[in-house]
């Protein structure tokens, strides 16, 4: 294999880190639709925890934004619109992996 130029090798490193991320948002979007077809699936006759279920909505969006900014809590507190403190808190809160 030919040694890369430069640029040709950032445009490749570029295009790799792109292709990772496209994945992770699959795997995310594929997560959101496994919750969603739970959720209706969920008996409301049968009675619902509502907060479990925020909580549950809530660490999925906590997650998705730290997927997005790749683990970092500052770009994803801007992304869910709370302060960063306030995002660690609840990182902590629900033990979400970073």
């Amino acid at each position: 294999m030919s040694a890369l130029a430069p640029d040709q090798a950032t445009l490749e490193t570029a295009l790799l880190l792109k292709i990772q991320e496209l994945r992770n948002m699959a795997r995310t979007i594929m997560e959101d639709m496994d919750d969603i077809h739970a959720a209706s699936v969920t008996e409301v006759k049968d009675g619902i925890d509502i907060s479990k279920e925020v909580r549950r909505f809530e660490v999925n969006l906590i997650k998705r934004a730290l997927l997005v900014s790749h683990g970092q809590q500052l770009r994803a507190s801007r992304l869910l619109g709370l302060k960063p403190t306030t995002l660690n808190a609840k990182i902590k809160r629900y033990e979400i992996r970073v």
